[in-house]
């Protein structure tokens, strides 16, 4: 099942230092990320694939105080072939 989900946990947003929701869709994601760097972030989840199933990725995210913190994601694709 494909999602537009994005769920983080309350922990990391206290050590971002940000108010964000905790869900929140991949668009909405994306848009929170510093403009120099979603190319860079988006680059990195769409070359996921299963040759390839994990990326890394360091972006910054805005905090309420403004400004910038930088997050480091460990992202792995799961996908299951059908069949």
């Amino acid at each position: 099942m494909t999602t537009d989900e994005v769920v983080r946990s309350s922990e990391r947003t206290k050590v971002l230092g940000v108010t964000e929701p905790l869900r929140c869709t991949h668009q909405q994601f994306v848009k929170r990320i510093h403009p120099d760097d979603r190319e860079r972030f988006i680059a990195t989840i769409a070359g996921l694939t299963l040759e390839n199933p994990t990326g890394n990725v360091i972006y910054r995210v805005p905090t309420t105080d403004c400004a910038f913190r930088l997050a480091k994601e460990h992202r792995a694709c799961h996908i299951r072939q059908r069949g």
